[in-house]
């Protein structure tokens, strides 16, 4: 059965927003995303399928809404389908533009040497997120 994240916007220009749907530990393919925007102007991009280190596979699906900030300001729900599992639609609300004194995030990635004559096939990721306010990451 697959999880749902909501993924929420901080907008620095509140006629434009995008949400997301992060779409996590289900197997097999596919998994339906759907948004539902009302008649508003929205363009949506279903990323591709990734496979995660335990087998299972994750995805996400963002929409991006243009109008006015009171649109913007909207929620917007994605649902989430999953035939293989016969698990019924699993529906996230996701808040629009969420307005308020925030900082973004620096984001810098480091990796391990690489070795130089090719033959290592894995190196090692990792991020480091810092700088950012309000609150916790989740």
């Amino acid at each position: 059965k697959p999880s749902v994240f909501p993924l929420h916007s901080c907008c620095s220009e509140p006629t434009s927003v995008s949400l997301g749907c992060l779409v996590t530990g289900y197997f097999p393919e596919p998994v339906t995303v759907t948004w539902d925007t009302g008649s508003l102007n929205v363009s949506t991009l279903n990323f591709p399928t990734a496979k995660l280190s335990s087998g299972l596979l994750a995805r996400t699906s963002q929409v991006t809404v243009s109008g006015t900030e009171e649109w913007a300001r909207k929620s917007f729900t994605c649902s989430v389908g999953h035939a293989p599992s016969s698990t019924s639609q699993v529906n996230k609300t996701v808040q629009g533009c969420l307005l308020s004194n925030f900082t973004g995030p620096d984001v810098t990635l480091f990796h391990s040497a690489c070795d130089p004559s090719g033959s290592h096939s894995i190196i090692q990721l990792y991020c480091l997120i810092s700088g950012y306010t309000p609150g916790d990451l989740v």
